[in-house]
């Protein structure tokens, strides 16, 4: 096998001779598994990928990916000079990051990872917000309920619901996230309203598939904790489908308070056991990949998010 030349980091052959832009295309196609794929990312299309990434296999003489009709694997030599590769442009992302700290006017790209539904419905009217205010700036929002590899994959700032792992990420907390249960009118006048957890027993419950541990609620009051092995009539991945369901009198739903506090069925719930939340203690939070060198693209939207998010918990309508 044919080994990998050896490529100055800076400041060498690998900018002197202009192939900055091919060696972006192979680690996109590296790290996102398709030429299509890494063409997203890039803003190019997948044929100018396909090109760049072939004229530096030719240039360095030696294959560096295996490509396939679905995707495309990487070679010894390819994984060798990716992790090397790797290092060259987080060297140079540093190098930009800390010139564009100095500098006072948001520009260039922000790409931004938002969770679908918390990002459709609060983070999204900010983005033409950001805009107006600085027109040199140009966002890319890719909405995924998973968390994605900031560094990895190129993002400037994500938004997280839930606890955080550990890691080297900066984290700013914007809000402390309730979790409450909510029925129809309709649904308490025919089947009655809980008037402790264990009334629950007794209700269909809508249950949030990436919530619940099996069937079983955990019920908060202060330091009191309950653990109730709800019959589960519905469950959903999309939080909005069972607070959708539970407005049109299907049972009784777990809703965070930021999401009754923007869904249109709001007004048709009423709360269900109100001085108890579900589930553990969770919040909202801005991460970004470092705190030494920050873009000033990145400070305006953390600044702009970190006043419009905030907010005071949801008050619940009183059951009428």
């Amino acid at each position: 096998m044919a080994s990998v030349p050896s490529t100055p980091v800076l400041g060498g052959a690998l900018l002197e001779a202009g192939h900055l832009d091919e060696v972006q295309a192979f680690v996109a196609v590296a790290q996102c598994g398709s030429f299509t794929a890494a063409a997203g990312r890039l803003e190019r299309n997948a044929s100018t990928v396909s090109r760049r990434v072939a004229a530096l296999e030719a240039r360095l003489g030696v294959r560096l990916v295996a490509r396939t009709t679905r995707r495309v694997a990487l070679t010894e030599a390819g994984t060798s000079y990716l992790a090397r590769m790797t290092a060259v442009l987080e060297e140079i992302a540093h190098a930009d990051a800390e010139m564009a700290a100095h500098g006072d006017v948001p520009q260039g790209s922000l790409r931004i990872s938002l969770p679908r539904a918390y990002g459709r419905l609060w983070v999204a009217p900010l983005l033409p917000v950001l805009m107006a205010r600085y027109p040199t700036l140009r966002i890319q929002a890719h909405y995924a309920d998973h968390f994605v590899d900031l560094v990895g994959e190129g993002y400037d700032v994500a938004v997280r619901l839930g606890k955080l792992a550990d890691s080297t990420l900066v984290a700013r907390k914007v809000a402390a996230v309730r979790r409450r249960m909510v029925a129809s009118p309709a649904y308490l006048a025919k089947h009655g309203t809980p008037a402790r957890p264990e009334d629950l027993l007794q209700h269909r419950c809508l249950g949030f598939a990436g919530f619940q541990r099996r069937s079983s609620w955990i019920l908060r009051q202060g330091l009191e904790r309950r653990e109730i092995a709800v019959p589960l009539a519905m469950t959903s991945d999309d939080a909005e489908t069972l607070v959708m369901a539970a407005a049109q009198g299907a049972g009784i739903a777990v809703a965070t308070d930021w999401l009754l506090d923007k869904h249109p069925d709001r007004d048709r719930l009423l709360p269900v056991l109100p001085e108890w939340d579900v589930g553990e203690e969770s919040a909202i939070h801005l991460v970004t990949p470092s705190v030494r060198f920050v873009p000033a693209k990145t400070r305006a939207f953390v600044e702009l998010a970190m006043q419009a998010l905030r907010r005071d918990p949801v008050v619940v309508p009183p059951t009428r």
